[in-house]
């Protein structure tokens, strides 16, 4: 299920059709309905753990095969329901699977204590491995339920699905077998666990695998080890933990876990899809190192070519969609991560007779990292392809170099679904810059977002404003280079492409003032960002249309500023000077960090719709800026960075607030 169905649901999806059909003909002629686990001639021999011809139907119907997906569903459920989850048998549900089914793991036996379930056999429970792999079956049941209209069984088997958080033991960061009584087990080896091929607790690996079997919930993964960085950290220190003890020693007891990289075991299927998971916490570049490492050493035209065990066409497909730059790392889920390619030029004939080619320009075995990607010609934001894009045919093109470009793809899937779900349609800025602009509903309200970004560095600048009532708590802007930082209670998440109420996500706040009492706090707000850079802003009551100075903080009324080097930028143009009725003002720092106020034209509000793009960069030059924001109280305003990008920020012209002045964004730059 893991790569050889999916690799053909691509190259013959007829075949894979009436294979898929035999499984379900094998439920009904076996007489117990239950979808077959380890299908062969003679019928299921029920080998292996787990119920994952689930997952394999659930990726089937995500890829818009035809399958009859009512008698799947009734397969699939009456599998996990009927027969007992007790490895390597194919009687009914007992003991162990009430407990199961009460506490949502399967309990683990202490050192010298008697087993009580009839059903186990000299596979032993192997309790770690056989609950997360039925959290994944349950995730893709639900997929099933959901496809033939069962909406109380998508919601039930997707709450199950997260039942494998039960076993996650938060201080070592592992998934640690627990007792009846909910207690972890003590002193649990993880390197070398209990019984032949570790089965009383995992199953032919260790724990450093099992780590990682979370195919269906990889951002709750991430989450439970502590965030992206430290997800990534985790996996580095698998490939580099050494067994331990002797290779004699070791492959005595766990046979299986061969083709080692560290406590990584390339030669066991369970292990398939880890080296891509680099690509869902914001390294792609270390899937890129990891991947070609696997292939050059395990994977050879020699006498040591294969380093395990070949399971039903499992490792073979692997190696096909890693040499071709993919992988299926969640079947059930029509989407493909990228890899590192071998090949120059792959033409993919696919079952539909169309052709997806991959041109990786430059590629050789030093040039095995991803400088910049497109897909028909635009670019590819993150390391995931769709199925459906896939099968339309095009070309993926790949531009390899020697050294990793960290920041392309840096990106998480959701970040991916939501790009393709806000409908963006990118324009050409000029100067390698692209934009777009989408609208939604959020609070009875109309929400936008303007986005500017260099596809040839990685980089993105986005702005959202609430326009009306809400313009003056959720208006922000935030250019994406690590830092993601909100003012005056206004957070804007590139995730969710919706305004939240926090100050800082992925950054410190390190003080703020007391708020003043007025509508709008007044107050300095310093943060640090993730890479350590301070940042401290003033933020003023809006109410009020005058200069504020405090110390050797200044600010102009109804925005904050940001400290640059630790020193605030003075500018005193007087009670009477309200820059929002000069639409073309512009305000913008030079390469020592200091402020300018320029009045570019002078008309009255109303009366301009904004300084454009090409008219601000063209200031902004001339007066050698390095960022520069058109402070525009017309129909719209504009920011340029020369870091960054260029973003144009429309408002709404109806709307008048506090006396006549618009209301205008609160803006960080970070540098």
């Amino acid at each position: 299920y893991r790569a050889a169905h999916p690799l053909r649901t691509l190259m013959d999806v007829t075949l894979e059709e009436n294979i898929l059909a035999s499984y379900i003909r094998m439920a009904e002629q076996m007489g117990t309905g239950w979808m077959p686990t380890f299908p062969e001639v003679s019928g299921d021999s029920r080998r292996m753990n787990s119920n994952h011809g689930i997952p394999t139907f659930a990726d089937a119907l995500a890829k818009g095969l035809k399958v009859d997906a009512k008698a799947a569903y009734e397969a699939g459920r009456k599998a996990l329901r009927e027969k007992t989850l007790v490895p390597w048998s194919g009687n009914p549900a007992g003991e162990l699977d009430s407990f199961y089914w009460e506490h949502g793991y399967i309990p683990a036996l202490r050192a010298g204590e008697p087993e009580t379930d009839s059903n186990v056999g000299w596979e032993n429970r192997q309790p770690v491995a056989v609950s997360l792999g039925t959290a994944y079956d349950c995730w893709a049941l639900s997929k099933l339920a959901e496809a033939v209209g069962n909406q109380e069984d998508v919601e039930y088997f997707r709450d199950w699905s997260a039942n494998y958080r039960s076993l996650f033991n938060p201080e070592t960061l592992f998934f640690h077998p627990k007792d009846r009584d909910g207690n972890f087990i003590p002193d649990v080896d993880y390197n070398f666990p209990g019984g032949m091929g570790a089965r009383e607790y995992y199953d032919e690996n260790n724990a450093w695998v099992y780590r990682w079997d979370v195919q269906h919930d990889i951002p709750g993964l991430v989450e439970l080890m502590g965030g992206p960085e430290r997800f990534v950290s985790e996996l580095d220190r698998m490939f580099a933990t050494p067994l331990g003890r002797s290779k004699y020693s070791f492959y005595a007891k766990l046979p299986d876990h061969t083709g080692n990289v560290g406590q990584f075991s390339m030669a066991n299927e369970p292990s398939l899809h880890i080296p891509y998971l680099y690509n869902y916490a914001g390294a792609p570049w270390k899937t890129q190192k990891r991947i070609r490492q696997m292939l050059d050493t395990w994977f050879r035209d020699d006498l040591m070519g294969v380093p395990g065990d070949e399971d039903g066409g499992g490792m073979t497909s692997f190696v096909v969609f890693s040499s071709l730059g993919l992988y299926p790392v969640t079947p059930g889920d029509p989407v493909y991560t990228v890899g590192s390619p071998v090949f120059e030029d792959v033409r993919m004939t696919l079952s539909n007779g169309r052709i997806f080619r991959i041109k990786a320009k430059g590629v050789s075995d030093e040039n095995k990292y991803i400088q910049k990607a497109t897909l028909d010609g635009k670019p590819l934001e993150g390391p995931w392809i769709s199925h459906e894009e896939i099968m339309a045919g095009g070309t993926l093109t790949l531009e390899m170099g020697p050294l990793p470009n960290k920041e392309w793809g840096a990106i998480s899937p959701k970040d991916a679904d939501d790009w393709k779900a806000a409908g963006w349609e990118w324009k050409d800025a000029g100067n390698g810059a692209e934009w777009t602009y989408s609208q939604f509903a959020f609070r009875n309200s109309t929400q936008s977002v303007s986005i500017v970004r260099y596809p040839a560095s990685g980089r993105e600048t986005a702005l959202a404003h609430a326009p009306g009532e809400l313009a003056s708590t959720t208006d922000s802007i935030a250019i994406r280079e690590g830092a993601r930082i909100g003012l005056n209670g206004s957070y804007f998440n590139m995730r969710r492409l919706i305004p939240h109420t926090f100050f800082s996500i992925s950054g410190e706040v390190l003080g703020q003032t007391p708020s003043s009492g007025e509508e709008r706090s007044n107050g300095v707000l310093a943060i640090k960002d993730k890479e350590g850079h301070k940042l401290e802003l003033l933020q003023y009551d809006s109410t009020k249309v005058e200069t504020y100075r405090t110390g050797y903080y200044s600010a102009l009324a109804s925005g904050p500023i940001l400290m640059l080097d630790g020193k605030a930028p003075v500018i005193d143009m007087g009670s009477s000077f309200n820059y929002m009725r000069h639409p073309r003002t512009i305000m913008g720092w030079d390469e020592k960090g200091m402020v300018y106020m320029v009045v570019v034209d002078g008309r009255f509000p109303g009366q301009a719709d904004g300084m454009s793009i090409p008219e601000l960069i063209a200031v902004a030059r001339l007066l050698g800026l390095k960022d520069a924001i058109n402070l525009d109280g017309g129909g719209s305003s504009t920011l340029w960075t020369e870091k960054t990008g260029i973003i144009n920020y429309p408002y709404d012209n109806r709307k008048f607030d506090h006396s006549g002045a618009r209301k205008v964004p609160n803006i960080v730059i970070v540098r």
